[in-house]
């Protein structure tokens, strides 16, 4: 309902609700546009390379157990145990400084979501894996296969409704994450959760609640694709 006053308000009046503060979140705040761009590439970059990383560890996490592979495990998803905005302080000690002079770049926003979002996509992963019987890539190592191909032939698979529904979640996370951000993005780069801080700031109520609506309506988008794309490969495999 905000969204669609003209200015913040308790007293709703019907009549003259509509849709001004959409048209000027998108045709007079070019940074909305820039915002919502780069947190989308972010987003979709983060998931795959996160689900990616996630699902080589978990890999091995399964099917290697040990200390090292236990530390591994541990240190992947130790960034739960860490507020976010302390990891972009972290990032931004870490990587501003020479020979890295990465402040208020897309790679350090990248890095930093992806340090942030690992026990995710972990959690993800490993939930994927406890769900194919190891049997199965012995079977194939028995008839002469060798570990890779009975990963690409057997395991991926298997696997892959669970690893696409991941991918999108953490798109959906990534696409929100506002406290390191706040830290880490600049003017020139933005990503949405400063962004929405600013036009806060500024006094903008009603187009911060379009925004946001825009966002939810993005998110809720992202999770049916999720769950429809999860469900149709379950199905095919």
């Amino acid at each position: 309902l905000v969204s669609l006053q003209g200015f913040w308000s308790p007293d709703i009046n019907w009549e003259k609700l509509g849709f001004q503060n959409y048209v000027y979140v998108f045709t007079e705040k070019p940074v909305v546009i820039e915002a919502l761009k780069n947190s989308i590439l972010l987003g979709l970059g983060v998931a795959v390379a996160g689900m990616a990383v996630a699902s080589v560890l978990s890999y091995y996490v399964a099917r290697r157990p040990g200390i090292v592979t236990r530390v591994v495990d541990n240190m992947a998803m130790l960034p739960a145990t860490i507020p976010h905005i302390i990891m972009g302080v972290a990032f931004l000690v870490a990587f501003t400084p020479r020979p890295f002079s990465l402040y208020g770049t897309t790679t350090l926003l990248f890095l930093a979501y992806l340090a942030v979002y690992m026990p995710q996509a972990m959690q993800s992963s490993k939930f994927a894996f406890s769900q194919v019987s190891p049997e199965l890539m012995e079977a194939s190592r028995v008839f002469g296969a060798g570990e890779l191909k009975s990963f690409v032939r057997i395991m991926l698979p298997l696997i892959l409704p669970s690893t696409v529904a991941g991918v999108l979640i953490l798109a959906v996370l990534t696409l929100v994450e506002t406290n390191a951000s706040v830290i880490l993005a600049k003017v020139n780069n933005p990503v949405l959760g400063p962004t929405l801080f600013t036009l806060w700031y500024d006094g903008l109520v009603p187009p911060v609640a379009a925004l946001s609506v825009v966002i939810c309506l993005l998110n809720s988008a992202v999770a049916l694709a999720s769950l429809y794309i999860g469900r149709t490969l379950s199905r095919r495999r």
